[in-house]
């Protein structure tokens, strides 16, 4: 359901629907398991040091727990529903979370009690996430908006819309603060200018994917982006060179690619008329139709 790595990059955690969370090295080899909820595991995210993480569920629970001795520190209560995401703050004991119940909370992660709760959107909250700097906390949601926050104030500085479905994930660009990549259950992938004052992208990909989009991630030079799909791909994405034709839309081969030519060549065919089967719609250049003597026309 869901994986994080640790900032030394020595250690990977994961979570399951049987609500265990297990420790991963680098080669895979897995050393521990922690029965950690009683419900599927739906995000984890290490703090700072790394000597904690924290973990979510749908058990309707946020824990923190100590690292090397697996052990849990602290159980934080207040969602009225499943918890479906949470993200560790990059330099401070602060955590956020939303979940089913369209709230976004921020929680003290030594003491375990709420912070500030967030009431902005009307759906289920499914992703959230701190920018490099920890002053703004974007939060992405099932009523297809997406919502930055800036922390020292608690206001709302950005409304996004754009996606025509649900808001799966979002990710910050490593190197420039102010821009913003989310992903949505329709396969689309659109780019956000924070503060800006507009509310629509600066450029989208649409059917980037064929499903939902579950997880983006920037290579941390921030020239690749990559997402990951119910679709059963993994994609790699680049910024195309000038006058280049972008590849990765123009050429689809999936399913659905298939089932979306089958229903336009039906459709050409319901117009032109059962007997057009095999005649070209336009007579080609050079073919003889342009000029006595059959030649091509200079």
């Amino acid at each position: 359901r869901t994986a994080a790595w640790s900032h030394n990059e020595n250690w990977l955690l994961t979570g399951d629907d049987a609500g265990t969370i297990k420790y991963w090295q680098t080669n895979l080899n897995n050393l521990k398991a922690v029965q950690a909820h009683n419900e599927p595991v739906r995000g984890v995210a290490f703090a700072p040091t790394d000597l904690k993480f924290c973990s979510c569920s749908d058990d309707t629970t946020v824990k923190v727990w100590d690292f090397a001795r697996a052990a849990q520190l602290s159980l934080l209560s207040g969602h009225g529903g499943d918890v479906k995401t949470v993200d560790w703050h990059p330099h401070k004991a602060l955590l956020a979370s939303g979940g089913k119940d369209a709230m976004v909370k921020l929680w003290d992660a030594k003491s375990g009690g709420a912070v500030a709760t967030l009431h902005a959107h009307k759906g289920q909250v499914s992703t959230v996430k701190w920018n490099a700097n920890g002053n703004h906390l974007v939060s992405g949601s099932r009523d297809q908006t997406i919502k930055v926050w800036d922390i020292r104030t608690l206001r709302e500085i950005s409304n996004f819309r754009g996606h025509a479905r649900d808001v799966t994930t979002v990710s910050w660009h490593p190197q420039h603060e102010n821009l913003l990549t989310s992903g949505g259950f329709d396969g689309s992938i659109l780019f956000w200018i924070v503060g800006d004052g507009g509310e629509e992208p600066q450029a989208e990909i649409r059917g980037g994917h064929e499903a939902a989009i579950w997880s983006l991630c920037w290579h941390p030079a921030g020239h690749i982006l990559c997402s990951g799909s119910n679709d059963n791909t993994t994609k790699f994405w680049c910024r195309n060179r000038p006058g280049e034709v972008p590849r990765d839309t123009s050429i689809r081969t999936g399913p659905a690619a298939v089932a979306e030519a089958a229903v336009a060549a039906a459709a050409e065919m319901a117009v032109r008329g059962p007997g057009a089967a095999g005649r070209p719609s336009v007579i080609p250049v050079g073919s003889g139709g342009g000029r006595a003597g059959g030649g091509a026309i200079p």
